[in-house]
């Protein structure tokens, strides 16, 4: 199987359990994904593959493209409107091999070269945690994969995805998520809440990777610095959370609002 049929059976799977989430009105945030067979949504296999290979009839990465976009999509429209469930504290069940599990909320993965195995009761996920050797993974680092293979195939064929993954490459960025934040209000509220500490605004709103977050908040509160961190010193970003917002019915503070300059 190339990496091509890899990609489009991994993507359609994970497009099927966005799919469902959505309707049930609440998505899962951690992944835990065995891929010591076959390597999950495989970055590096791809770009090789795509050096090596003359690609005549690019249908079937036009198939990988509008399967990235539409979990993108998914991840950066819809989700911000459900329920989040994640692993929250320690388990008394599974504390003796080091995984604070209480919740079992998480998806679990087996992937192999033709298959990817769901365990999906909380025995099966018992046994998969204690048996199997996996990576911890999550929805934004599936969304940031899925960023990365459009950019791979855009850099590869340039005239057939040109301006494909552009816009949506920029729901990804951090500076994107943090200024979505302030935007809203919600940003304000965290402040109020940790007294502007940033380290902790970031760790509670996006867990283990706040570090990316955390200087695009710091920067920002107060808008007080010119430097590239600081969300509002960007008016063609401003422009795009603006967008943003107004496209998926969010809010702006008046604050937010006077610091945008006319196109």
């Amino acid at each position: 199987m190339t990496i091509i049929n890899k990609l489009q059976f991994q993507l359609s799977k994970i497009k099927r359990i966005l799919d469902l989430e959505k309707t049930r009105r609440e998505y899962t945030y951690d992944y835990f994904i065995s891929d010591n067979e076959c390597k999950f949504l495989d970055i590096f296999e791809l770009q090789n593959y795509l050096s090596e290979t003359p690609i005549h009839n690019t249908v079937f990465l036009r198939g990988i493209n509008e399967l990235c976009c539409s979990i993108m999509d998914v991840y950066n429209d819809d989700f911000r409107k459900l329920t989040i469930k994640t692993i929250k504290t320690k388990s008394t069940i599974l504390s003796q091999i080091g995984y604070g599990i209480d919740s079992f909320d998480f998806h679990a993965f087996l992937v192999t070269e033709n298959n990817i195995t769901s365990f999906k009761s909380i025995k099966r996920k018992e046994f998969f945690v204690q048996k199997c050797v996996f990576k911890e993974r999550n929805i934004l680092w599936i969304a940031d994969r899925c960023s990365k293979i459009l950019n791979s195939i855009t850099a590869a064929y340039p005239e057939s995805f040109k301006n494909q993954s552009k816009s949506k490459n920029d729901k990804i960025f951090a500076w994107f998520e943090v200024g979505v934040l302030f935007a809203s209000g919600e940003m304000d509220i965290l402040i109020e809440k940790h007294k502007s500490n940033a380290t902790r605004i970031a760790k509670e709103r996006f867990g283990e990777n706040w570090s990316k977050y955390r200087p695009y908040i710091s920067d920002s509160i107060g808008n007080i610095t010119n430097g590239d961190k600081n969300i509002f010193s960007r008016n063609n970003r401003l422009l795009k959370i603006e967008k943003y917002c107004l496209e998926n019915d969010i809010p702006i503070t008046e604050y937010f609002s006077k610091q945008i300059k006319p196109k």
